[in-house]
């Protein structure tokens, strides 16, 4: 498998260090990112937190949401067992309705679930997507809005690594400077994209998810 060297490590080790420049007025400092291998170490310890959920959050739960995710959210904090049995909880739910998903799941580099749930033809997409929409908001809606708003910092970060990680990809390929490669119609272009994209999704334990490719 061809997988690139750690992408632009200088600029992900400028973007970490607490001492660099500050960006000039008017401009956004740059995105910080996260190299595979950065990613990998960092998510056990995001996965190892308690994170407390913020009050606008737990005021949404307590009126609108379900029993079972008040109860998971009841003394104000959220953990990865919480929002790993709210996650199996709406599969369960789902394979009950006749949907097929994994009774186990592996979270991805995110440090979230893949959420992406295909409707199978046989239900048809209105009822599909009624018993995907009464399963989350049974289980998972809001532990799962909770834990994205706790876990953004790190899930940002990687993505812009996933960005980078494409990039550098594409010019190893030979591919430098393609405008919009996913899009493009040059075969070369569009088999040295596809090929990265394979790889960066199973390296990443992305699923079908990508983001697009960082600027060079």
């Amino acid at each position: 498998m061809r997988v690139p060297a750690p992408v632009l490590l200088a600029l992900a080790f400028l973007g970490a260090c607490d001492d660099a420049a500050p960006a000039p007025h008017g401009t956004a400092p740059p995105a910080e990112s996260l190299s595979l291998e950065e990613s990998l170490a960092r998510l056990p310890q995001v996965l190892a937190r308690t994170y407390d959920v913020p009050p606008a959050e737990l005021d949404a739960v307590n009126r609108d949401g379900s029993e079972f995710e008040q109860s998971l959210l009841a003394d104000g904090t959220l953990t990865y067992a919480k929002y790993e049995r709210a996650f199996l909880a709406r599969n369960q739910c789902l394979r009950d309705g006749g949907i097929e998903t994994a009774p186990n799941a592996e979270v991805s580099v995110l440090a979230r679930f893949d959420d992406v749930v295909p409707v199978p033809k046989q239900l048809g997409l209105e009822q599909g997507t009624a018993l995907i929409e009464r399963c989350s908001k049974q289980y998972f809606y809001y532990v799962s809005r909770a834990w994205n708003s706790a876990t953004q910092d790190h899930a940002s970060a990687v993505i812009e690594g996933t960005r980078r990680w494409m990039a550098a990809c594409l010019v190893a390929s030979g591919v430098r400077g393609a405008d919009e490669p996913a899009r493009s119609t040059n075969p070369e272009v569009a088999s040295a994209y596809a090929d990265c994209l394979g790889e960066m999704q199973q390296a990443y334990r992305l699923g079908s998810l990508s983001f697009g490719v960082a600027d060079e």
